[in-house]
């Protein structure tokens, strides 16, 4: 906000906590900086110095460390504006400079001048992203009255500071009366900007109201996922969270109900799964019993097919049309290859989605696995029979389960989980841990012991483990030194 911008020089100059103001300074420009990302030569240095840079995205969400520096440097100002350390000639000619420049900045919006340069700028930046630098100037030039108006709002409010700072310090003003309006005229401000950002929707329990459909799934007691699948947006609400905005499934309707899908976003996907999904796989046969695909949820009636209707037409929660089908065959949570081996990625990942995959007679598993120290053979060229041990899933929940076998296992064959693999599953059969390995391309695998009936995974990644306790240290830390500062503040 303007008030906030007004304070932050007044935190420097004599008398002032110049530590604390250049720390804080220092630590504003290379946020700034940091968040312009590529735009600047800075974030190669970055790019280039600073470990892990290239695993994340978005340099600019570090903004809100700039905007924190900010609040300090400008509570410093305040600090200093209450303390009336200025002399009066220096404080009138400062707010006299920021009345000429808000004034400036207000003549420059209301002629047009500003819009002219943003809409010059703007032709290589639509060029850049392949938009018509036309529309793209004609865009630019529509918002020319709102920043016009957002000018002398900006005007309005550095002449109010001004007007305030300097009655203060001209003792017109006291003390708590002062504060209470500069905080009225920084609220006021900030609404002004803030409030065209606000949006009110319905509670949750109204967003994502169950159905029929919905109660159905949830009293499973087989684990299974849904694929959700349209073809037009016909009895389609546009924000349907079960659907998604396109519908392929990306809202988290069916998340919040705690039903398992095989679409919807996530930020951090995993690469093997987004790959294995890519390029119509979301509906191929194979790739619905590889994912334990149990149902299909969708918006429209499929007549004359080998899928069975559970239910609809049903109206979802967003007003949409919902159809329930169960889809044949034998997809489970969890089944037994009656043999192992390693292959390729690009060999394993073609092989699943194949229409005459058996994965009851083998499962690939990555290159270079090892069990107990041993390497694991690649595949040979003939594979036995199709394991014929059937499985049952108990005490089900995120991130575990228990797998029950109705026959004894062999030695040799692989229990295979459609869990994504990722470092941290664990595994016990008979009570006895056994490897983990990544099977079936993006699968989690399980050697299984000569006679083994019962198997359980569970995920904890270390990784976690390590960064809560360096969390739970950092906090404890900041509490005993925050401590010792009052202490010693006291004592002064």
């Amino acid at each position: 906000g303007v008030v906030l911008l007004m304070l932050v020089p007044l935190a420097f100059g004599a008398g002032a906590r110049k530590t604390v103001a250049r720390f804080w300074l220092a630590t504003a420009i290379v946020t700034l900086l940091w968040a312009l990302g590529r735009y600047t030569p800075f974030f190669h240095v970055v790019y280039a110095v600073i470990p892990g840079t290239r695993f994340f995205r978005a340099p600019s969400t570090i903004i809100y460390v700039l905007t924190f520096a900010m609040c300090v440097l400008g509570a410093l100002g305040l600090e200093r504006v209450l303390a009336r350390v200025f002399h009066p000639r220096f404080i009138s000619r400062y707010l006299i400079g920021w009345i000429t420049f808000a004034s400036l900045i207000a003549m420059l919006a209301a002629s047009g001048a500003l819009t002219r340069i943003a809409q010059r700028l703007s032709h290589e930046v639509a060029r850049a992203g392949g938009h018509d630098p036309k529309g793209f100037a004609d865009f630019v030039g529509s918002n020319q009255s709102a920043l016009a108006l957002g000018s002398l709002r900006s005007l309005a409010v550095v002449c109010i500071v001004a007007a305030l700072v300097w009655a203060f310090h001209n003792r017109k003003l006291g003390t708590p009366r002062f504060v209470t309006l500069l905080l009225i005229a920084s609220g006021a401000d900030l609404w002004s900007v803030a409030h065209s950002y606000w949006r009110f929707s319905q509670p949750a329990a109204a967003l994502f109201a169950s159905d029929p459909i919905l109660r159905y799934l949830q009293v499973q007691t087989q684990p299974g996922r849904v694929v959700v699948y349209t073809r037009t947006a016909d009895q389609r609400i546009s924000a349907d969270p079960y659907f998604g905005s396109r519908g392929l499934g990306e809202g988290g309707g069916f998340m919040t109900h705690a039903i398992r899908t095989v679409t919807g976003y996530h930020g951090n996907e995993i690469a093997r799964y987004d790959q294995l999904s890519a390029n119509g796989a979301l509906v191929n046969p194979s790739f619905w019993k590889h994912e334990n695909v149990r149902w299909m949820y969708t918006n429209f009636e499929i007549a004359d097919s080998v899928l069975h209707k559970i239910n609809g037409p049903t109206p979802n929660s967003a007003g949409s049309i919902g159809y329930l089908y169960d889809i044949p065959g034998d997809n489970p949570y969890a089944w037994v290859s009656a043999s192992f081996g390693t292959r390729d990625d690009v060999a394993a990942a073609r092989e699943v989605l194949r229409e005459d995959y058996n994965p009851h007679v083998f499962v690939s598993v990555a290159p270079a696995t090892e069990i107990n120290g041993k390497p694991v053979h690649v595949a040979p060229a003939l594979m036995s029979e199709p394991s014929t041990i059937k499985t049952t899933v108990s005490d089900f929940e995120p991130g575990r389960a228990t797998v029950q076998l109705d026959a004894p296992a062999i030695e040799g064959s692989a229990l295979v989980i459609s869990e994504n693999y990722y470092p941290g599953w664990r595994a016990v059969a008979d009570g006895k841990p056994v490897p983990v390995m990544r099977a079936a391309y993006n699968l989690v695998g399980v050697p299984l012991p000569a006679g083994a009936r019962t198997v359980t995974i569970s995920f904890q990644d270390a990784r976690y483990v390590t960064g809560r306790l360096v969390t739970l240290i950092a906090l404890v830390m900041t509490a005993v030194l925050t401590m010792l500062g009052w202490r010693s503040r006291s004592a002064w």
